[in-house]
């Protein structure tokens, strides 16, 4: 990478709304973390971005501006690229250079709080009682009781007609909304090789790279914790086998199936890999497209079967969707959730590979994509009249499942197919 000097140039670019409450909640929350130069940076980058849309400003301006030396500069930065604040990209057009900063909005203060990882971290900085204060100060107020609520509603007042034409005008939307960034708690490689280190006593140069990535793949899919990992890892190795074969990858997917059935039982087995994200919008609620696109699947299935054992066949089934077909692990929630929707909780496997082949093939890589795609298709094999389109929204449009059968099932894949083929064409 190329050694930041006084000369290059930046862009900056904010990503949603960043309000005055934000500006509290990072002064209260995240300045411990981020030191006072950080939470400068931050608020620098914010109030120069007219300046920066004006003319090209180079990084000698910023830290003149801060009155900081160009280390100090990179700490702040690295900071706030580790708490999700910032995105940095580079590029080198001919000799002069590039950076260009994305800002994000902070977490508010409960789901920073709700955030095991930047909880744990502020108590380490301030203190379990300093923290405890700041979860207060920020306590809103309780709800009205005993009381009748007599306000007005909104077709009251209004009395909108629906068949206005007014109501079918598309107007696309440019306005901003509030955005935060994901803070990555991938798997952590250092942490799973401290573990295997003690527990087994094995070097990490004994695996090779090929086997650390199907492990962080297969870490990613099931959600257990680096010390899991490293414990079912050690049964599976053969440290008589060359190097890159020294893992039994079938007997340490048999022990990760196996310990995934009972892993309601041992919450310590799981991990928290990333924080939960604000997600506006949708026919869903933003908690479970949170769900969907965040948890891994194993432990989504296991939420969904209210936190029972699941069994063998359901587990391997996951396995293969994220083995064999390769799909992101929002998609595979997705699936399972409309599957169980659409088939009376029966989670087929002849069924659900079918699905999914054609999610592969439609190139569908998100959990609310996948929704759209199910929406989309379903609105094929139940057309609604315009009569009726005029009073009714397209989020409202649904498929009634109480009465299907395996005709309607192979309906639903047809209507995906034909979705598919629209798509192509």
């Amino acid at each position: 990478m190329h050694q930041l000097k006084d000369d290059d140039f930046f862009e900056i670019r904010i990503a949603g709304v960043i309000t005055d409450y934000d500006v509290k909640v990072l002064t209260n929350f995240y300045q411990p973390l981020l030191g006072a130069i950080g939470l400068s940076l931050y608020l620098t980058l914010e109030h120069i971005y007219p300046f920066a849309q004006m003319e090209p400003l180079d990084h000698r301006f910023l830290w003149q501006r801060m009155d900081v030396s160009r280390t100090d500069f990179l700490i702040a930065r690295n900071r706030l690229e580790a708490l999700g604040l910032l995105r940095t990209y580079y590029k080198k057009e001919h000799k002069i250079h590039f950076y260009y900063y994305e800002l994000y909005a902070p977490k508010d203060a409960y789901h920073f709080l709700d955030d095991p990882i930047l909880k744990g971290t502020l108590v380490k900085f301030i203190g379990e009682r300093a923290t405890q204060k700041l979860a207060h100060a920020f306590k809103i107020d309780e709800p009205f009781s005993d009381v009748e609520e007599v306000s007005s509603k909104f077709v009251d007042v209004f009395q909108p007609d629906f068949n206005d034409p007014a109501y079918r005008i598309e107007i696309e939307n440019y306005a901003s909304s509030y955005q935060v960034q994901d803070i990555s708690y991938a798997f952590l490689a250092d942490v799973f090789f401290t573990e295997l280190s003690a527990q087994g006593y094995i070097n990490k140069k004994a695996l090779s790279h090929d086997e650390v990535e199907q492990i962080e793949k297969l870490a990613t899919l099931y959600g257990f914790s680096e010390k899991t990992l490293a414990r079912l890892v050690i049964m599976a190795y053969q440290p008589d086998n060359k190097l890159g074969k020294r893992i039994n990858f079938e007997q340490f997917k048999g022990f990760l199936q196996e310990e995934a059935k009972y892993a309601y039982i041992n919450r310590d087995a799981r991990t928290s890999r990333r924080a939960p994200t604000i997600i506006h919008g949708g026919s869903l609620t933003a908690k479970q497209i949170n769900e969907m696109e965040l948890m891994p699947p194993i432990e989504y299935l296991s939420k969904l079967q209210k936190g029972t054992q699941l069994a063998a066949a359901d587990v391997r089934l996951l396995d293969d969707l994220s083995t064999n077909f390769h799909l992101e692990n929002g998609v595979i929630n997705a699936l399972i959730s409309k599957v169980l929707e659409i088939n009376h909780n029966n989670l087929s496997r002849a069924y659900v590979e079918k699905i999914a082949a054609t999610l592969v093939r439609a190139e569908v890589y998100t959990a609310i994509d996948t929704l759209n795609y199910f929406d989309e298709a379903n609105s094929r094999k139940n057309p609604v009249s315009s009569k009726e389109k005029d009073q009714v929204s397209a989020k409202d449009i649904k498929v009634e499942n109480s009465n299907q059968d395996d005709s309607d099932i192979n309906a639903t894949l047809a209507a995906l197919e034909a979705q598919l083929q629209k798509k192509k064409g």
